[in-house]
């Protein structure tokens, strides 16, 4: 074999595993997680009298405390209030912030005042989409109705059902033979999927035409599955498979269906109780189980505007995405007098390492909400950056560097836009510029396009080799 030709096929193979691996390093860890502003304490009554005369802001990331892709920070903002009035005033007061159920914990929170530990009520409002890259936080916005809608006890009244609805839920108790492997299917035949809305447990795989509903399990001993209807009643369908392709029938099981009226209430609050005894997940957020209610039955409901079916693992699936927690509480205030109010938590940031070798963290804080008391003065920022990070990169309020990891910044009044600010690793990145790294060319390579394009390149220069050789040998 001519040495040249050996040369082109020893660069080639090389290039080609270079490029599949690129393809499967850049999709191992994301480059971009995102993290959710800190909010404001508002008040609930606009029309409210009191005063904030000063407002201590620390943002205490020195721990460098990690939480999924990104890091948290320890937020403390302390309020000194004042009642001008002559009278004695009950206050209820709200704190907003963005988070996962999974990742909640009524031990993280802290609420004060007058130095005393205060009690807090924790609504659940809905999920919230994202926010735009790190660079983009000047286009948050908050919006008051979102966290006033979350605040009820009420009845729910949905767009496709109400508490009081009644649905039949249906039991399916399956028992295939001798241990077999049974592939258990239902299907609801000639139905109206504009009236009829099903919720389904146990079964893993669901398809749906313009007039029916085929939902199908796996299951080798006894086996419950549930089918919970709203709408009209179904006939059903029942066949068993040994593939999952729904071509090998088999008659090697006996079922037993079990029928049951409820409301939807009831039946959110079994499946709610499901769920709790289940799972650690709802005891250790300490959220009272009608707020996981109204989240079971809101996810539900909104789904069911899409769809004619939602299985019980979407359901639970709502305790993995970021929505709107509110802490709900009253702060008393005697007449002509103040009183220090502070509330601490943990801020989640945003984690981009799409252009830069290490990664930037960026958070932000809504001061939009302090704009609902009747006067606000004086805001004193303090951040105290980790180790990991030290430097402050980026802020859209001008900080003061007192000591290392240490900034602070003075205000006499509310900013005209919300705070943000970006930490790093080094203090002379520029991160305007799109770094040229070995990241981007992986980021690059990660694309669909790209990597086919490299193929077919790939394949024609093999191809070439390949008709040397044979052209050698000649």
């Amino acid at each position: 074999m001519h040495t040249r030709i050996r040369n082109r096929i020893f660069l080639i193979v090389p290039l080609y595993l270079l490029i599949l691996t690129s393809h499967s390093f850049a999709n191992s860890l994301p480059v971009y997680w995102q993290g959710y502003p800190s909010f404001e304490v508002l008040t609930l009554d606009s029309n409210s009298p009191i005063e904030v005369k000063h407002e201590h802001l620390i943002f205490d990331i020195s721990e460098f405390d990690k939480l999924e892709h990104t890091i948290t920070g320890r937020v403390t903002a302390t309020y000194e209030m004042f009642n001008p009035t002559d009278e004695n005033l009950t206050v209820q007061m709200a704190f907003p912030f963005i988070s996962k159920v999974y990742n909640f914990s009524k031990e993280d929170i802290s609420i004060s005042a007058g130095n005393e530990n205060i009690p807090f009520d924790i609504f659940l409002g809905e999920p919230v989409g994202s926010y735009g890259a790190a660079v983009d936080q000047e286009d948050i916005s908050f919006d008051f109705s979102e966290v006033a809608s979350a605040i009820t006890a009420g009845p729910y009244h949905g767009k496709n059902f109400s508490e009081t609805d009644e649905g039949i839920l249906y039991t399916f108790e399956v028992v295939p033979e001798n241990n077999e492997m049974v592939y258990f299917s239902v299907g609801l035949d000639e139905i109206d999927i504009n009236r009829t809305k099903i919720v389904t447990d146990g079964f893993n795989s669901i398809e749906a035409g313009q007039n029916y509903i085929k939902v199908s399990g796996w299951c080798h001993e006894k086996t419950g599955f549930e089918i919970f209807v709203l709408g009209s009643d179904a006939d059903f369908r029942i066949e068993g498979y040994t593939d999952g392709s729904h071509k090998q029938k088999t008659d090697n099981f006996t079922y037993t269906i079990f029928r049951k009226t409820l409301n939807v209430k009831v039946f959110i609050e079994d499946m709610v109780e499901k769920e709790r005894a289940e799972s650690d997940i709802i005891n250790s957020t300490g959220i009272d189980m009608s707020q996981i209610y109204r989240m079971y039955i809101s996810a539900m409901d909104e789904a069911l505007s899409a769809n004619s079916f939602i299985t019980y693992n979407d359901l639970v699936g709502e305790f993995y995405v970021n929505r709107l927690i509110i802490l709900l509480y009253n702060v008393q205030f005697p007449a002509s007098s103040g009183k220090t109010v502070s509330v601490g938590y943990k801020a989640l940031g945003t984690m981009d390492s799409r252009n830069t070798g290490s990664p930037l963290y960026t958070f932000s804080y809504l001061l939009t909400p302090a704009k609902y008391w009747a006067a606000f003065n004086n805001l004193d920022i303090e951040i105290i950056t980790p180790s990991q990070a030290p430097h402050i990169v980026q802020s859209n309020i001008e900080l003061e560097k007192t000591s290392p990891g240490h900034y602070t910044a003075s205000l006499a009044s509310l900013p005209e836009k919300d705070l943000y600010f970006t930490i790093h690793a080094d203090s002379k990145i520029n991160i305007q510029n799109r770094a040229y790294s070995y990241r981007a060319i992986h980021g690059v390579l990660s694309n669909p396009l790209v990597l086919v394009a490299l193929m077919l390149v790939l394949f024609l220069l093999a191809t070439f080799a390949v008709i040397s050789i044979y052209r050698a040998k000649k």
